[in-house]
């Protein structure tokens, strides 16, 4: 007596296609609605960027907590929160993403300048004219390479504020900011890494630069600055085999004055 095997059902390539296709549909939508669930509640926090602070205190100037409802968050007002709460930050962006993920994205600040005011603190200065730290000691920032600025018409400086110039209105405070700030990115232009320091007496007049902190030019005011940097420069080139310090004088930059010296104050 012969056992006769059970045929094997006959399923057609295309039909197992579409087995397959359905499956996979099925599990890429179970995913979706999870997604989807939990998008309204926030899952995990992660901090990307570079940052001078650690994720654990950008999370916490956020105030966002793992189970907190994403709808409810004010991401604006949260964001800014973060920039005013950690000065070396210049932007913070909240993306939520799908499964509750949301992520804190920051943009540091650049230290560019360090600033010295007469009640003996020190503030670094971002280069947007940001104040994003604050010493009683400059060594710090010395090291750091920034250049050095000196503005006595600063009425205000407070961390994380900008720059606050005196003026009779807030138009003239940021008029006198913005032109103090094209003229220090002029003077950087110009004379390029070599720069130490610019200072001003006023606003307008008693400017002067000093490159490699042994040579200080005096510029006067800052009309025919161009001319004045590139008459200094060449005079200091044409005593370029002189050892030391000097001062330049080219407040007239037809008669420039070369003046070697044991060391410069600024």
């Amino acid at each position: 007596m012969k056992l006769k095997m059970p045929e094997k059902p006959n399923i057609s390539r295309r039909t197992a296609t579409a087995i397959i296709i359905a499956v996979t549909s099925a599990v890429l939508l179970g995913f979706i609605i999870f997604g989807i669930i939990n998008l309204g509640h926030v899952g995990s926090i992660r901090v990307e960027g570079e940052s001078h602070y650690s994720d654990e205190l950008i999370i916490e100037l956020s105030g966002i907590k793992v189970g907190d409802k994403v709808s409810s968050l004010d991401l604006r007002r949260i964001e800014e929160n973060i920039v005013l709460g950690a000065p070396r930050i210049k932007s913070a962006r909240i993306d939520p993403g799908l499964f509750g993920d949301l992520a804190i994205r920051v943009e540091p600040e650049v230290p560019r300048y360090y600033m010295a005011l007469s009640t003996g603190e020190y503030f670094l200065v971002s280069d947007g004219f940001r104040i994003i730290d604050m010493s009683p000691d400059p060594e710090e920032y010395e090291k750091m390479g920034v250049i050095r600025l000196t503005l006595p018409e600063v009425s205000s400086a407070m961390v994380g504020d900008y720059i606050e110039y005196k003026g009779k209105n807030e138009e003239e405070r940021e008029a006198n900011r913005d032109r103090a700030r094209s003229f220090i990115a002029k003077i950087e232009e110009l004379c390029g890494d070599y720069v130490t320091a610019v200072g001003f007496e006023d606003i307008y007049t008693g400017v002067y630069v000093v490159l490699e902190g042994k040579y200080k030019i005096e510029l006067g005011n800052m009309n025919d600055t161009e001319r004045k940097i590139e008459a200094a420069l060449e005079t200091i080139k044409a005593h370029g085999e002189e050892k030391g310090c000097a001062v330049v004088n080219a407040a007239d930059y037809s008669e420039i004055y070369y003046k070697s010296v044991e060391n410069i104050e600024y």
